[in-house]
């Protein structure tokens, strides 16, 4: 394990094996354990009861590697590079549905037709292309999977599913949100709560200089 002074986050990747009937292959591949608080003991292996407590922190992403498991140990520094408080930016930067956004989000149920590699089949959608994309599509375990793209019912997944998803079960698809204003407005009817500044100048703006005669610099809004 690397332990350094200061803010700088230390960290240790940690190996183990499966040996309790509490731990399960399943749930590790599902990320039931990601971002779990995690204390490092030293421990009498005779006598459990004593024990250094060598440092706590929480777990990264837990995979499975073979014969076990293997997930990263992150110090309580990392948590002091989160981003906190707003960010000024012409997109929005709340998540959609959360308290900020407040966007009923709708979700659709689907059954599976067909299922190769990261791409999904259901049978009907009535939404239009696109709608699903950068969603989110819950199947019938309760693992979620992000959406790359959606065209008429073919669904592209991110990523390819660790554990397969059942031709025949049903799926419950989120749609999902481009974070811009025109989205907001149109897609969800939600401009009152966009988190965003679409107004903001940009970097064009912020490096333009004024030249005689071409504009009118009176102060006044550039988007009128």
């Amino acid at each position: 394990m690397v332990r350094r002074l200061g803010l700088s986050v230390d960290n240790l990747e940690l190996e183990g094996a499966i040996d309790d009937d509490a731990l399960t292959t399943l749930d590790i591949e599902r990320g039931l354990y990601d971002d779990a608080a995690v204390e490092l003991r030293m421990v009498n292996w005779k006598d459990t009861t004593q024990f250094d407590l060598l440092a706590t922190g929480t777990f990264g992403n837990a995979k499975m590697v073979e014969q076990g498991f293997a997930v990263e140990f992150r110090s309580q520094a990392h948590a002091l590079n989160q981003p906190i408080g707003r960010i000024f930016q012409r997109n929005c930067d709340a998540k959609l549905g959360d308290s900020r956004c407040k966007a009923v989000v709708p979700t659709t149920n689907a059954t599976v037709a067909s299922v190769s590699g990261h791409v999904v089949n259901v049978t009907a959608l009535a939404e239009a292309d696109t709608f699903f994309a950068l969603g989110k599509l819950v199947d019938a375990a309760g693992t979620p999977h992000k959406i790359k793209t959606q065209i008429g019912t073919r669904i592209t997944l991110w990523e390819v599913p660790v554990v397969p998803i059942g031709v025949g079960t049903t799926v419950v698809l989120t749609p999902g949100c481009r974070q811009t204003f025109d989205v907001c407005k149109t897609k969800f009817n939600n401009a009152v709560n966009f988190q965003g500044f679409p107004y903001i100048p940009g970097n064009d703006t912020m490096s333009n200089y004024p030249i005689r005669g071409k504009d009118n610099y009176d102060g006044g809004s550039l988007f009128n």
